[in-house]
């Protein structure tokens, strides 16, 4: 079975998977799964924690982001390196996973990989950003054994495509003004 298939059983499953993302290592589950979202919860606070779903194209987006700013087309598309921006209003989505103010960070892929887990997976993933110097593969300090433990499944980095440079994180307002929270 390949890495792919692997991974999206265990996500179908409800478990917690760690996975490379190109700009660190995650901690993610299916975004639809109640269960799933509050073991990621207990496993990493949301409050020390950012949340963000993580999906294959635009248009998912918009399901969750009714009023869906115009300046958020350019945006993505234009961006050089992984971007998730966090926007008002979100709908269609547990609360476990929205910010007080109601508004949700979302980032859209580029990568085949994980755009072709999306698709079979036909849902977003919940993504929580582990730090630059994570990498559950290499001997690792003790805060980071309970991450590696709470995960069901372990991915390997087979494409090697791990930058350890965080995402860029930008907030929208409901007025579609833009606050730089991370460059």
């Amino acid at each position: 079975m390949s890495q792919l298939e692997t991974i999206k059983n265990h996500i179908q499953q409800g478990h917690l998977v760690l996975y490379p993302m190109p700009s660190c290592w995650a901690l993610g589950c299916d975004a639809k799964n109640e269960s799933a979202l509050k073991n990621l919860l207990e496993t990493l606070p949301k409050a020390d924690n950012p949340y963000a779903l993580l999906v294959a194209n635009i248009r998912e987006v918009e399901r969750f982001i009714p009023e869906f700013p115009d300046l958020c087309y350019d945006l993505v598309e234009f961006a050089t390196s992984p971007l998730t921006i966090i926007y008002p209003g979100a709908r269609n989505i547990s609360r476990l996973l929205c910010y007080t103010d109601g508004s949700l960070g979302i980032q859209v892929t580029e990568n085949k990989f994980l755009r072709s887990l999306l698709q079979q997976l036909k849902s977003p993933l919940v993504f929580v950003e582990l730090p630059p110097n994570f990498n559950p593969e290499q001997n690792q300090n003790e805060q980071y054994k309970p991450i590696i433990q709470a995960a069901d499944f372990v991915a390997k980095d087979e494409e090697d495509f791990v930058t350890k440079t965080p995402s860029k994180i930008l907030k929208i307002g409901t007025d579609s003004s833009i606050q730089i929270l991370r460059s």
